[in-house]
């Protein structure tokens, strides 16, 4: 039996799409997590590409 999450985001037309992946984020000194489906791990990755860019690693 394989076990399915539903995807944090709420825009798609099923409710019922498996995670893909589960991102850890943080920002102002806040850890987040967040289950996404493959489209909206896609558009994360694509929003944050640029500041990931000029941004440096925290130990």
């Amino acid at each position: 039996m394989a076990l399915v999450k539903v995807c944090d985001m709420h825009d798609l037309a099923e409710w019922w799409v498996e995670v893909e992946a589960t991102r850890t984020f943080a920002i102002d000194g806040r850890s987040y997590e967040v289950d996404l489906c493959g489209e909206h791990d896609a558009a994360l990755t694509a929003a944050l590409q640029p500041y990931v860019e000029v941004s440096r690693k925290v130990a």
